[in-house]
């Protein structure tokens, strides 16, 4: 029995990094906001911000209304106020996404601590019940940008980045720079600029990839750098190839029949009562790109081909992916007794796996596995805080990445490589879930043991 999962047009992933650790009340706490839409909706929605304690007391809040287009990030330092009465204890930096019968909530922590030593007397000279100093005032900007770039060597490709000073503060030297990438690689327009309250420049970032490039995906970053902050915000530079007509045209056959296959599985969730608006949506952009590419390949226009190509596939792998997940069935729905003979079937598997393979890169990622649901374990049952969490996390996961590709290199081949970079980069940019991710690496490591296996 398929579990029905609905698709609305509605989605929103939202991501909330505070920057202080702890403070003391009567003081600004800032966050990082970024929000990505990976849904189709492109009007309005109410981005609500506030502060509130363990027991849901809400100390200080506001709202704001964006647009973000789709496939698009927007980002901002939020500033809210914890007022003077806080007492000490862990805090609660709360961001929600709320648009039609759509709402979406992350948040960080961050600690108050009210001060032992009491705070100075107003001065004699300052009258009776004299309001305490305002607190001063923070520099905070928005940005729009796509997070994926596709650029050919030697062709010319231009993107766009937009910055709005949404803080209380004029910006003075605003530069846009590119970190990880050469630099004769690019040129940005306009070079520098001051940004009053409320205004928005557009940045212009003109490609000129060299024919000697890597044909890969770059892990790049925006600075964005004026007299009063400073933020990176990271992108990837995808680098393709341009293709011959011999390979164009093979390929567009292969993703007309790919596309005919997923219109028929598209309609068959359909009838199932499965709501595929989505689906539907990202399938009728690859259709586009594939007619649009087959236009440009009969005019001999071979670069555009290739990059509408990409994009093709990047989409026809992104709605693979979803009918995966919303046809993929929770563990929750499956009886206890079931779940327990399955359990326990793998567990026989994997002690028959280590005792088989005793290679000493296998059992340390095993480990680091380990580690990493001991240490989910201590976060969800309140031993260690969210931020102790997130820097414990991200070190085992550099590990583990470390020694898959040590086992790839080893006893796989450089397709299997290329694949896990190829997720890695998918993943980053947001193209794939969390979930696909780990679900792809582990088929991906599965499929190298085999391999080995074999020999």
């Amino acid at each position: 029995m398929n579990t029905t999962v609905y698709i609305t047009t509605y989605g929103y992933d939202i991501t909330v990094e505070c920057l202080d650790a702890s403070i003391n009340p009567n003081e600004y706490t800032s966050a990082n906001v970024s929000i990505y839409n990976y849904g189709i909706f492109e009007g309005d929605i109410q981005v609500n911000f506030w502060i509130e304690d363990s027991i849901g007391t809400t100390y200080s809040s506001d709202s704001t209304i964006i647009n973000i287009s789709q496939d698009q990030t927007w980002y901002t330092v939020k500033s809210l106020l914890v007022p003077s009465y806080a007492s000490s204890g862990t805090y609660y930096f709360m961001v929600r996404v709320n648009v039609s019968n759509y709402n979406n909530t992350n948040f960080c922590t961050f600690e108050v601590t009210v001060p032992t030593v009491p705070p100075p007397e107003v001065p004699p000279s300052a009258p009776p019940g004299a309001p305490p100093e305002e607190p001063e005032k923070l520099p905070t900007i928005e940005l729009k940008y796509l997070t994926n770039h596709i650029v050919i060597p030697t062709v010319p490709k231009e993107y766009t980045i937009e910055i709005k000073n949404s803080g209380e503060l004029d910006l003075h030297n605003l530069t846009l720079y590119i970190q990880g990438l050469e630099f004769d690689w690019y040129s940005i327009e306009p070079e520098i600029l001051d940004l009053g309250v409320d205004e928005i420049v557009v940045f212009t970032i003109n490609y000129t990839v060299p024919e000697t490039a890597q044909i890969k995906t770059y892990s790049i970053n925006f600075l964005i750098k004026t007299d009063e902050l400073e933020k990176r915000v990271p992108v990837t530079l995808s680098v393709i190839e341009v293709k011959k007509r011999s390979d164009l045209e093979q390929k567009i056959e292969e993703l007309e029949r790919e596309i005919r296959s997923l219109e028929m599985k598209i309609e068959e969730l359909r009838k199932e009562g499965i709501s595929t608006d989505m689906l539907t949506r990202l399938l009728f952009n690859a259709k586009e790109k594939v007619y649009f590419a087959n236009k440009e390949l009969e005019m001999g226009n071979f670069e555009k081909a290739s990059e509408l190509v990409y994009e093709a596939e990047i989409l026809i792998d992104l709605i693979k992916d979803m009918i995966i997940e919303i046809t993929y069935e929770p563990i929750r729905a499956i009886p206890w007794t079931l779940l327990l003979l399955i359990f326990s079937i793998v567990f026989v598997i994997l002690v028959v796996a280590l005792k088989y393979y005793q290679e000493d890169s296998l059992r340390k990622i095993n480990q680091l596995y380990q580690s990493l649901e001991k240490e989910k374990m201590s976060y969800y049952k309140g031993f260690i805080t969210k931020n102790q969490f997130s820097r414990r996390e991200k070190e085992i996961n550099e590990k583990i990445e470390e020694l898959e590709i040590k086992v790839i290199k080893k006893f796989g081949t450089e397709k299997h490589l290329k694949l896990y970079y190829e997720m890695e980069a998918a993943y980053k940019d947001r193209i794939i879930s969390k979930n696909i991710y780990l679900k792809s690496k582990e088929k991906l490591i599965s499929d190298v043991i085999k391999k080995r296996h074999k020999k």
